[in-house]
């Protein structure tokens, strides 16, 4: 069995995560691909849109799939995110299934500053993706590193879709519509509460 597991902030998620997504799906073929927003990831500021409402604007992510299941986990439990507990949680609850670890080339490249990193190498196998063709001799570097650090790595060979939930962020506080910019199920939340835009939000 094999289980892709791709983490994130996802605020918002946007069609860079899906593109990233959709050609791990293709390449890798799991068995169940869990989606999981993050809840105080470590290696970032904390999100000041709900974890709620991050979660609901993942389900733009069930277009690619029905083996898609989107996963409150690391939310629920109200610490900092670290990849490692949610992969060794994996591991008991699907305990002969192959973990593939799905991240973008900014996380490969500061992959050693992660916690426990040697034992997250150990354990499943990372799929990357180069997002931008100018940092494609930098991604290489990252890869070949790990691989003789004893990593398993899958590099994904997709278009690149350069896109970024900050910069995204400030289109919308600039007027942008959510719509214009955002997948159709992220874009309806955004409308509804009003996430993003400097006239306030409705979840308050």
């Amino acid at each position: 069995m094999k289980i892709l597991l791709y983490g994130g902030t996802f605020d918002p998620p946007h069609e860079g995560h899906i593109n990233l997504l959709k050609a791990a799906v293709e390449q890798i073929k799991p068995n169940r691909v869990i989606v999981m927003p993050a809840g105080t990831p470590p290696h970032k500021k904390a999100s000041t849109t709900p974890a709620s409402l991050r979660l609901a604007m993942c389900s733009c992510f069930r277009q690619l799939g029905e083996q898609i299941q989107i996963s409150d986990w690391e939310i629920s439990r109200r610490t900092k995110s670290y990849t490692i507990d949610t992969i060794q949680m994996l591991k008991k609850q699907f305990a002969d299934a192959q973990i593939y670890l799905c991240i973008g080339s900014d996380m490969l490249e500061s992959f050693e500053t992660w916690k426990d990193w040697q034992t997250i190498v150990q354990t499943c196998t990372l799929v990357a993706h180069c997002r931008d063709a100018a940092e494609q001799q930098q991604f290489e570097v990252a890869a070949e590193y790990l691989t003789q650090k004893g990593a398993k790595l899958v590099l994904l060979t997709a278009d690149v879709v350069l896109q970024a939930s900050s910069s995204l962020r400030l289109q919308m506080q600039q007027g942008a519509a959510p719509q214009t910019v955002l997948p159709l199920e992220a874009a309806k939340i955004v409308q509804q509460y009003g996430l993003y835009q400097n006239r306030g939000s409705k979840y308050e």
